[in-house]
């Protein structure tokens, strides 16, 4: 009764008949739409990739998982970007191959004059060699980025697709994904962050009292 309560609170769903239809249906890879699982073609876009529904979803989160790693790469090349940037600006000591962001008049180190020497071309790419190794590994990958503007949509984008299965399971937007408990580790996930906050809330009425 009480994990029957919690599920009308929360807006989660048993599975129902729609959903034990999807898991006995197929979906076409091109165009999502849902095909009776003896189906050789898609009856909407006539194309033969189709694959069962729990394929589909494995498929669909082989594709986020792809993206994801496809916008962190992205967001990488960002921030190599504008550490770049950031290092044309440093003065450097020759003499104790060091460079300073805060640009000082002379070297903490050795007392050198370091007014107005700048890094160099070379000096800044062994820097993104070490910063940077995932998209920094040869001098054109290097030139490469000098040359790139900056996407500043790379790091909203990131964040939008990560927060989409938890956005789609609170929501209930996702209605072709079969909402029954512990379908995906994600949804375990999601019910684990649910008990607890419910736990909290139900700790903090008690205490009041």
């Amino acid at each position: 009764m009480l994990f029957q309560l919690f599920c009308v609170l929360f807006g989660i769903k048993r599975e129902s008949d729609h959903n034990k239809r999807l898991k006995d249906s197929a979906v076409c890879i091109l165009c999502q739409t849902e095909q009776p699982k003896a189906s050789k073609f898609c009856r909407k876009c006539g194309s033969p990739s189709l694959i069962s529904f729990g394929d589909s979803i494995e498929h669909g989160m082989r594709q986020r998982d792809q993206e994801l790693e496809r916008l962190h790469h992205l967001g990488q090349q960002n921030a190599a970007i504008k550490r770049i940037r950031q290092l044309e600006t440093c003065t450097f000591c020759d003499k104790c191959d060091q460079f300073f962001e805060d640009s000082p008049s002379f070297c903490p180190s050795c007392g050198d004059s370091v007014e107005g020497r700048m890094m160099t071309e070379e000096v800044i790419f062994h820097t993104l060699l070490t910063e940077y190794p995932g998209v920094v590994k040869t001098n054109a990958d290097y030139m490469a980025l000098r040359a790139m503007p900056i996407d500043d949509s790379v790091e909203k984008r990131h964040l939008s697709l990560a927060l989409k299965p938890l956005k789609d399971f609170l929501t209930g937007a996702d209605q072709t994904k079969p909402t029954f408990l512990g379908s995906t580790s994600t949804e375990w996930t999601v019910m684990t962050l649910l008990v607890v906050i419910f736990m909290l809330v139900m700790w903090y009425l008690i205490s009041m009292n």
